[in-house]
């Protein structure tokens, strides 16, 4: 019975861990500005994800991700 636990709980593990990883590869290094319809590039300030347009200096942080 302890063993079934066991492979139970590395099962769900191993299903949570490949979910974050596709979380992570969605995310783009491109994006259209909305502001300019330039090109905005993924950047990282002090460890927060987010989108500078270096045309119009448009900043978009992404302050929700897991």
């Amino acid at each position: 019975m302890f063993d079934l636990l066991t492979n139970l709980e590395h099962e769900s593990e191993n299903k949570i861990t490949d979910s974050t990883k596709n979380e992570y590869l969605s995310i783009e290094k491109e994006i259209e500005c909305p502001r300019c319809h330039g090109i905005m590039m993924l950047h990282t300030e002090f460890d927060l994800p987010g989108y500078f347009c270096e045309e119009c200096d448009f900043e978009l942080r992404l302050t929700h991700y897991r």
